[in-house]
């Protein structure tokens, strides 16, 4: 099944650390006194008391506390703020992003230029796939703060959400020199492996965890996970299934590594244990694609009346969250058709020449039949030569049904070459077709 790195993950690596203030500006600075008659502040959700006795969730409850205490300060605004992404990390629900974008509009109402608020404000747009607002919000903060990290990273993934990757690839350089950490690291690996430099991308991958600290055990996990699935992605599922164990050593019970480590177990034939985990992961973090998932394992496995049950939630989950897995997921099942090209649609109007948008509009135009389009829109998406095994089948099939028997062979050759285990239900499709084109799988 299709796992590109998602936008969650990429944007929560610019983290908690708190801008540093720019001695220029003092209105970073919180009031050194506030007047005693402000109101407390109206926070509906962010206030509402969070279950759980992990420490994340005891440090929220006390911060909560502190807001209360101290109406109108924005620092510990802010500190509640950021223990909201860290909780939305760790739980790897994004839901929690908008109590921290509560906690932000009311310390923005008081220091309306601090650039740890607008940090945080930078993740919830990016998070609503507000692309051209958190741009406009890092060149702002960047104007006044040039030397801070986290805005280059954070215009480097507005950049990139959307395609625009030159700029997202200066802006993550710029990054790197500035602080060559974990969160610029990854960022710089996941460049590498658009731009079809696997051997850069694993390097600069395991700069990022030699970067990390076991004191940050969410972001450490995260960048080995991203190892495990650069691995992964190039067909390597033993060499994967290794980093996504290390990743659950690093923080017990993490969503993407349970997913991660389900589907190298697929890859390797292991449908039973992918169910396990992939279940897992589905229960602690209900997105669209960890349900697509544990389907696609439920089917391997031959439960399919489950399967088609767990592929309904992801259904009703995409229609509400997540169009591009939604139109891949009809795309590989050749079902509902027009609704994928329309659901597809959307999310290039959101990320007009973002490759893995492109990828899942042309797979869908051509289940649909509309194969000129297909084929137009699958070069735009292969343009930057990226090893995506996915892509080079899609193209393989297109050029295929258009009579392209030399460049369908080619490429549906390619595809099974770079990642021979790239999708269960594509492979087996792949191969027929080089069967019935008359030539061998390789």
């Amino acid at each position: 099944m299709r796992c590109s790195l998602p936008l969650a993950a990429v944007f929560v690596l610019l983290g908690c650390e708190r801008a540093p203030r720019d001695p220029a500006s003092p209105a970073t600075t919180t009031p050194a006194t506030v007047d005693a008659r402000v109101d407390p502040p109206t926070l509906p959700t962010a206030l509402v008391a969070v279950p759980g006795d992990g420490p994340t969730e005891r440090a929220l409850r006390d911060a909560q506390a502190s807001v209360r205490r101290n109406p109108g300060r924005p620092r510990p605004l802010l500190q509640l703020a950021q223990l909201y992404v860290r909780k939305a990390r760790e739980s790897s629900d994004p839901g929690f992003y908008a109590q921290a974008d509560e906690c932000v509009s009311e310390a923005l109402r008081y220091a309306p230029d601090d650039l740890a608020a607008l940090q945080v404000r930078g993740l919830v747009f990016m998070q609503d796939h507000r692309f051209a607002d958190a741009k406009q919000l890092a060149e702002r903060s960047l104007a006044r703060a040039p030397q801070q990290p986290i805005f280059w990273g954070l215009l480097g993934d507005a950049e990139m959400e959307v395609g625009h990757y030159d700029a997202a690839e200066r802006a993550y350089q710029r990054m790197i020199d500035l602080r060559p950490n974990l969160a610029s690291y990854s960022r710089g690996a996941w460049m590498r492996w658009l731009l079809g430099d696997v051997d850069g991308a694993l390097d600069l991958a395991r700069r990022a965890i030699e970067a990390g600290s076991p004191r940050a055990p969410e972001e450490l996990a995260w960048a080995i996970v991203q190892l495990g699935n650069l691995h992964l992605s190039r067909g390597d599922a033993r060499e994967a299934t290794t980093h996504f164990e290390a990743a659950l050593r690093a923080f017990a019970a993490y969503p993407p590594a349970l997913d991660g480590r389900g589907r190298a177990k697929l890859a390797r034939g292991d449908a039973r244990g992918a169910i396990e985990d992939l279940r897992a992961a589905s229960e602690a973090s209900t997105t669209t694609e960890h349900l697509a998932h544990l389907g696609d394992a439920l089917d391997a496995a031959g439960s399919h009346d489950e399967a088609r049950a767990v592929w309904a939630r992801a259904e009703r989950m995409g229609r509400r969250s997540d169009p591009r897995t939604l139109a891949a997921l009809y795309a590989d099942q050749a079902r509902e058709t027009e609704a994928a090209v329309t659901l597809a649609r959307t999310e290039v109007t959101a990320r007009p020449d973002d490759v893995y948008s492109l990828d899942v509009l042309a797979w869908a135009l051509f289940r649909a039949g509309r194969l000129d389009e297909a084929a137009v829109t699958i070069d735009r998406a292969r343009r930057l030569h990226t090893r995506e095994a996915r892509f080079s089948f899609h193209a393989g099939m297109i050029a295929a049904a258009q009579g392209h028997r030399e460049a369908a062979v080619t490429l549906l050759r390619e595809a099974l070459t770079w990642n021979a285990h790239f999708d269960r239900r594509g492979v087996e499709e792949a191969t027929a077709t080089l069967a019935r084109l008359g030539a061998a799988p390789r």
